[in-house]
């Protein structure tokens, strides 16, 4: 007999945290007009449409977290050690300062 939790669907859902608002702010130079990212609905929307593919979104959801966490820090952001800084427009806009 299945356990209550082998016939619950999985969820595809987004995890938009302060660390996902910075990074996907800085990486597709992303914009919000609220004093807070995290509470712009709309810039939301944005980084969900972005984040579409069709792979593990558990995984994915922790690989981005973790990333932004690591990596894309608030202070000090590691850009010169960031696989993705060739792409990223604030590396690129901060390498032409």
């Amino acid at each position: 007999m299945p356990t209550q939790c082998s016939v619950m669907p999985i969820t595809r859902t987004v995890p938009i945290d302060t660390n996902v608002i910075r990074l996907f702010i800085r990486f597709f130079d992303l914009k919000s007009d609220k004093s807070r990212p995290r509470t712009d609905k709309i810039l939301a929307s944005k980084i969900r449409d972005l984040y579409s593919f069709n792979f593990d979104f558990k995984t994915a959801n922790l690989a981005v977290l973790d990333f932004a966490g690591i990596i894309c820090t608030t202070v000090n952001p590691k850009c010169k050690e960031c696989p993705l800084n060739i792409q990223c427009n604030y590396y690129i806009e901060e390498s032409l300062l």
